[in-house]
């Protein structure tokens, strides 16, 4: 069932089954589409997640995206800090000023981005794996910071030659 009106700053440390089911959609007044996960492992604000067949969600790294472990994965944003095994909402949609992602140093607006070795941080070097598709900065950062985003329903590249 797809919801609006969610409040994606409200995270919760058990599931609330009878209110939202893992993989449940849930958009704000803004337009920002999320998706309802459970963190696997501690999961900082703005870092990008890739989400497993369960709906766990763990901070990408270009170890954690690789072939064979999981690449292809959907990818989510979330706009909050989730505790391990907490539940929360994770950004799949959206933008304009109204989500941000962690990038690293020197990261350039409306170019490919991809994972780093540095949990949930996407950077615009080109990686033989961990291809990210679906976010792009709407802004060049010239630190490592979190910077405004478009999100459109990300994954990793299943072929990374693309």
């Amino acid at each position: 069932m797809y919801i609006s009106g969610i409040d994606p700053t409200k995270v919760r440390t058990s599931a609330e089954g009878s209110v939202f089911a893992l993989d449940q959609r849930g958009a704000t007044s803004n337009g920002n589409e999320y998706v309802y996960i459970r963190a696997k492992g501690a999961i900082a604000a703005f870092t990008y997640c890739g989400i497993d067949e369960v709906w766990d969600a763990a901070e990408a790294t270009t170890t954690t995206q690789a072939a064979g472990t999981g690449q292809g994965q959907r990818g989510c944003i979330p706009q909050v800090a989730i505790a391990d095994d907490g539940y929360g909402w994770g950004a799949i949609y959206g933008g304009g000023g109204t989500l941000q992602v962690l990038a690293a140093t020197n990261c350039a607006k409306y170019t490919t981005l991809c994972t780093t070795a540095t949990d949930g941080v996407l950077d615009d070097a080109a990686v033989n794996a961990g291809k990210v598709v679906g976010v792009v900065l709407e802004e060049t950062i010239t630190t490592a910071a979190a910077a405004d985003c478009s999100v459109c329903y990300p994954s990793t590249l299943l072929d990374a030659t693309t």
